[in-house]
């Protein structure tokens, strides 16, 4: 069975039935100051009605899991411990949902973290370091189609079954506040994570798989050795206010039918993009700091549904902004500056793109590039400063330009080379000139 093993000893309810010993201190089973090592199974194993308190544990030598919580009820504290080369570090299940804090967490032959099968948790200021595939792995399920009789049916059932017992039914709640954290009472895999420090990963620092939930903020994911944020099909996290730098890939990767809202978040200093968005992906980007990353600052790929909002991307290795494909991406309020691609804002092939109010300046190539048949709208945007083009519509590219001001860049306000067709209309376009510093058109077409 392994190294220690707790079912009860301070559950809620679990001697009693009025919860006169919820998460009492007298019952609470406590787990301190040992050596667990090279047990056969894991090292501490905590099941139903299991409320303890591991702390100051070390907690090695390749079990199969360090510490493992698995059942209704199972919660507890875990806290202060060493955890470090096992197969994975601690493993989360079947509506657990401890608390997780101020551990050390590294070295794991697999994973450092893992939460599925509908457990949930939170970690706190934990370091999680150096595991062979990823740091973090929440893995969801696919929520199960009911039909809408039934689900009536149901409802109506339970509403009955309240009424007699005079009270209401509980309403499903979706993102609880508790403690400054965030959970979920929907009964979903889930993760709350809350200032850790998550370092490397042999194939990337976290890894939510498809259709599982999980609310970041004030975490550094740093150093991985792919993406440091891997979000799958279904997957809907909430990712604010974390430090995402120094990856071997691109900083946030959501691949084809992955969601989630992104918010004040720093993500620089990133081998590839530093925001991803794959095919048919579904993902609200706001007000982040996107800078410093070797490609583009985000990447938004062919059929990506896309919300860009108020973000700043600056001094990238690629574009600002490239929009890779078709797709239905929105680009509004954005600070493009300083990027060293082609251009601060690329669109390629994509017609149903609207580029609204953003601020595209003092990048070293074009302000706007439109390129293979791209006809996106761009309104009332500031297109300024930029070190060639204001907009540069090439490869049978369209776009419709209404109400922007394109002043004081390199090159022509507008070029169009051959077999582009670009719609304007009401623009403001002023004081751009060539390299000799002579006054230039205003629209220049080859």
């Amino acid at each position: 069975m392994g190294g220690v093993y707790c079912h009860g000893g301070g559950g809620i309810g679990a001697f009693t039935s009025d919860f006169t010993n919820r998460d009492s201190a007298i019952t609470r089973f406590t787990l301190t100051n040992n050596d667990i090592f090279a047990n056969k199974g894991v090292g501490v194993s905590v099941g139903n009605d299991g409320v303890p308190a591991i702390t100051h544990n070390r907690i090695y030598g390749k079990h199969n899991a360090a510490i493992y919580v698995a059942g209704e009820k199972a919660q507890g504290t875990i806290t202060d411990n060493e955890i470090y080369e096992n197969k994975d570090g601690i493993v989360l299940r079947e509506g657990a949902c401890p608390h997780i804090e101020r551990n050390t967490i590294r070295d794991q032959l697999r994973r450092g973290v893992v939460v599925c099968a509908r457990g949930q948790g939170f970690l706190v200021d934990n370091t999680i370091s150096g595991s062979k595939t990823f740091n973090v792995e929440v893995r969801g399920e696919k929520p199960k189609v009911v039909d809408v009789d039934k689900a009536e049916a149901e409802l109506e059932k339970k509403k009955r079954l309240y009424a007699a017992m005079g009270l209401l039914v509980p309403l499903s709640k979706d993102g609880v506040t508790i403690a400054g954290l965030l959970t979920d009472e929907s009964g979903k895999t889930c993760v709350s994570m809350r200032g850790n420090r998550i370092v490397g990963g042999g194939k990337g620092g976290v890894r939510l798989m498809e259709w599982a939930k999980g609310y970041m903020k004030l975490n550094q994911l740093i150093e991985a050795s792919g993406p440091a944020l891997l979000v799958e099909s279904g997957a809907d996290p909430e990712v604010d206010e974390n430090t995402i730098a120094e990856n071997a890939s691109h900083g946030i990767h959501v691949l084809a039918g992955g969601m989630g809202r992104y918010a004040n978040n720093k993500i620089h200093m990133n081998a590839s993009a530093g925001f991803c968005i794959g095919a048919e992906a579904c993902s609200d980007v706001r007000a982040n700091d996107i800078s410093e990353n070797d490609g583009p600052g985000v990447l938004v790929e062919a059929s990506a549904n896309a919300r860009v909002y108020g973000n700043t991307m600056h001094s990238n290795g690629g574009a600002g902004i490239e929009v890779a494909g078709e797709g239905t991406t929105q680009l509004r309020d954005n600070d493009v500056h300083s990027n060293k691609g082609a251009a601060g804002l690329v669109v390629c092939a994509a017609a149903d793109v609207v580029v609204n109010e953003n601020h595209v300046h003092e990048n070293d190539g074009a302000g706007v590039l439109l390129l293979d048949g791209a006809n996106p709208l761009l309104g009332k945007n500031r297109i300024i400063s930029n070190g060639t083009e204001g907009v540069r519509c090439t490869g049978s590219a369209k776009g419709r330009l209404e109400r922007n001001t394109i002043e004081g860049n390199g090159g022509a306000g507008l070029l169009a080379e051959p077999g582009s067709q670009p719609t304007i209309g009401e623009n403001f376009v002023t004081n751009n000139g060539g390299e000799d510093g002579e006054a230039q058109p205003v629209v220049e077409a080859d």
